[in-house]
């Protein structure tokens, strides 16, 4: 939605319940995780996994490793590379744990130990400069509490003393010195900024009616806290806007049923072109989508060279699936990573290819430069066989 609230889209339909949604930094895609129920009645959480979509909803590919029954809370490292989340592996190690995966590599990281049941670490958040980590750490029924860390975890360390009090939905300031949460359990919620240094904490003025959920920054002036009033028949979770200078409070959402889980980022031109990276069965897969025209080339030339220049003998398939125009320094860039390529013994490979652009291929007679497959399956099966396949035609050549 925009920022005084209009404009809501609904981005997932998807049966489970879809949550936790957060902006990457360069704001043209979204993570966010997908919580499957027991039942309609029965909410015990049968499994949990961190997905990822375009900016618009589509594109959604799960990105959990195979090994963990719950993963959740996902956050972006500022460089995009990185997601951090929390998640438990398995039934022998029924803690919570906060974890990071790196987006291109899929190398895994383990950033806190607790092996107790009862003895989590959630809602993991970065630091603005990415060198660390503010989380929730539980204990059995005695108290919840931000922890700090450095984003390789260690200097674990309790922000509040471990006093009781049930605290939450930690977050960074944008200069990274203050940390925003909400504490309260039996009583009314209180939102805090507390500075990181220095310590000293500032409590902000919401109504003592409310209980909130969960928090995020809007700029440096703002926040957005979702809450509701018990005391009041009927009332559901809004997110409220709170200025910071003034103390006035906007009520943005009203709608049927439940708002939480706020993330903002500001407003920007749309971008021509972004694309993810992932791998499957050792194959790196690049999905582009948008216009590779203008700085979009410049963009993709620059990812298509870095998995390049990651190993010899490299294999990349590029899927056009959400392409929708490619002009001739797009073609020209793909050409001269076609090059390097060969001169790395790597291999380039294209699926899903719209008619516009194959036809591009086809008049600048560039067909036999690329392997073109008809499914990601074929094609990763051809790249792991021991023996080169030869290049296949592109529809509509001769």
């Amino acid at each position: 939605m925009d920022n005084d609230g209009s404009n809501v889209q609904r981005l997932t339909t998807h049966p489970d319940a879809d949550g936790s949604p957060v902006w990457s930094p360069d704001g043209t895609h979204i993570a966010f995780d997908r919580i499957k129920h027991a039942s309609k009645t029965n909410r015990r959480i049968e499994k949990s996994e961190i997905f990822l979509m375009n900016s618009d909803g589509s594109a959604q590919q799960n990105i959990t490793p195979p090994e963990f029954v719950i993963a959740w809370h996902p956050a972006w490292s500022p460089d995009g590379q990185r997601i951090a989340f929390s998640g438990g592996q398995d039934d022998k190690n029924p803690s919570n744990n906060i974890f990071t995966i790196h987006l291109g590599s899929k190398k895994l990281a383990q950033l806190t130990r607790n092996k107790t049941l009862g003895i989590d670490a959630y809602s993991p958040t970065w630091s603005p400069d990415g060198g660390y980590i503010a989380y929730v750490q539980t204990a059995p029924k005695k108290w919840r509490t931000i922890y700090t860390m450095k984003s390789n975890g260690t200097k674990r360390q309790a922000l509040i003393p471990e006093d009781g009090v049930f605290r939450y939905s930690p977050q960074w300031s944008p200069d990274g010195q203050q940390l925003l949460f909400g504490e309260g359990e039996d009583g009314p919620d209180r939102i805090i900024l507390q500075n990181w240094n220095t310590k000293g904490h500032r409590i902000l003025k919401t109504p003592r009616s409310w209980v909130a959920t969960s928090l995020c920054w809007r700029g440096r002036n703002h926040v957005l806290i979702s809450a509701y009033e018990p005391e009041k028949p009927g009332s559901e979770y809004d997110i409220y806007q709170y200025n910071l200078t003034t103390d006035k409070i906007i009520n943005l959402t009203n709608s049927p049923g439940h708002d939480f889980a706020p993330d903002w980022r500001e407003g920007k031109r749309r971008r021509q072109m972004a694309t993810t990276i992932r791998l499957t069965g050792g194959i790196v897969i690049l999905e582009p989508s948008g216009k590779i025209i203008g700085a979009a080339v410049s963009e993709l030339r620059e990812k298509l060279t870095s998995q390049l220049d990651a190993s010899n003998a490299a294999c990349i398939l590029i899927n056009f699936e959400h392409v929708n125009k490619m002009d001739s320094s797009g073609l020209g860039m793909l050409v001269n990573a076609h090059v390097v390529a060969m001169q790395k013994k790597s291999r380039i490979g294209i699926i899903n290819v719209e008619k516009k652009i194959r036809n591009l291929i086809v008049l600048n007679r560039l067909v036999s430069l690329f392997e073109r497959f008809d499914t990601e399956e074929a094609a990763v099966s051809a790249f792991n066989r021991e023996q080169r396949a030869f290049p296949m035609k592109l529809n509509g050549s001769e």
